[in-house]
């Protein structure tokens, strides 16, 4: 059963070979992606293939686009029921201020204050973060519903509220994957530009990439707790948190800092990148499975790929309701070892729906 819970970090130990791809499913659900961290040891660089991989997929940045235009018939014919889109309310403060997301499966999410909920007037339900205060409602509109179609009821209805009662309007990120490869992604920039909105293309900002010496952990793909031959998970996870955040390790007689490596460990180079961006999840599946190649084909021990979800989306996972409170946290990382094994974490923060 689902309940609100504190911060929780998950483990999942599985192989590439299996025929489930149980990672390939958790990352698609996983669709508002802002970062990646790629940490790899005993590498002289990241593989230039792997950055081209992140920045292969174009995404936009619409200016003040009114929500009402996203239920226009053209608009999902032409783009949501032809595609994965995924179109998310910029620089909105999910506690605060009303947000909006578009899922790949035709979901429109509408998370707003109790004052905007009563004035827009369409049905939605209490958010689960709310439900004492009751400050924050979820409106879910199934834009691929077979009675979601101009002329019936509840589109009707919808329409009408949208324009009428609440013509609210947003800064949105945008990126959009058609069916047909012979389509291009760029159609949905020339379709909100043909209704005269401001449009850009967004960047990929590579925020770091550097390689260091440092004390690495040694792992076993085999075994997740501490033993001789390797460090435990948590351990591990702790390692690859301190690298991320540039964090130095000293001796445990350093006053200035006690952190030090996880036992066993070995004094090498690290390779670490990390970039932002708005990523699809198509785009992680794709880097994820070149790295896992890539790792079985070199010399590397291992690599970890830590895919960050942006702090303020109204889910997290699928439709699972996300909020921030102390902290917006939503990211996983997976460990990828030479034998194709790999080790998938997932961490939630406090406002998160988890199982």
């Amino acid at each position: 059963m689902s309940n609100v819970s504190r911060e929780k970090l998950v483990l999942e130990v599985s192989d590439f070979s299996d025929s489930r791809k149980k990672y390939v499913k958790h990352i698609s659900s996983h669709c508002f992606n802002h970062a990646v961290s790629v940490i790899i040891p005993e590498a002289e660089r990241i593989p230039d293939e792997l950055e081209q991989l992140l920045n292969v997929q174009p995404h936009y940045v619409v200016q003040n686009l009114p929500a009402s235009k996203l239920i226009s018939e053209e608009f999902i014919e032409a783009f949501v029921k032809r595609g994965s889109l995924y179109m998310l309310s910029h620089e909105q403060s999910i506690d605060t201020k009303p947000c909006i997301a578009l899922l790949p499966t035709g979901v429109f999410l509408l998370h707003i204050t109790k004052d905007l909920y009563q004035e827009l007037g369409l049905v939605g339900q209490v958010s689960k973060f709310h439900s004492k205060s009751q400050m924050k409602f979820v409106v879910r509109i199934d834009l691929t519903a077979p009675f979601f179609q101009p002329g019936k009821k509840n589109f009707e209805r919808v329409k009408w509220c949208l324009t009428e009662r609440l013509n609210l309007s947003f800064n949105f990120l945008v990126t959009w994957i058609p069916n047909d490869s012979s389509i291009c992604p760029s159609s949905i920039e020339s379709y909100f530009t043909s209704l005269g909105l401001s449009v850009s293309l967004g960047d990929v900002f590579k925020v770091q990439h550097r390689t260091r010496m440092h004390s690495v952990p040694i792992l076993e793909s085999s075994s997740i707790d501490p033993t001789d031959n390797g460090c435990g998970f948590l351990e591990a996870y702790e390692w690859l948190g301190a690298v991320a955040c540039g964090c130095e390790y000293g001796s445990v007689e350093d006053y200035v800092n006690t952190l030090s490596c996880p036992e066993p460990c070995k004094r090498q180079k690290v390779s670490h990148l990390k970039l932002s961006s708005f990523f699809a999840p198509q785009q992680i599946v794709s880097a994820i499975n070149f790295l896992s190649d890539w790792v079985r084909k070199s010399s590397v021990p291992w690599a970890s790929f830590t895919v960050h979800g942006f702090m303020d989306s109204p889910v997290s996972w699928g439709e699972i309701e996300h909020g921030y409170h102390t902290n917006g946290d939503n990211l996983y990382t997976i460990i990828v070892f030479s034998d194709t094994k790999y080790w998938l974490y997932t961490a939630t923060g406090s406002c998160d729906i988890v199982s």
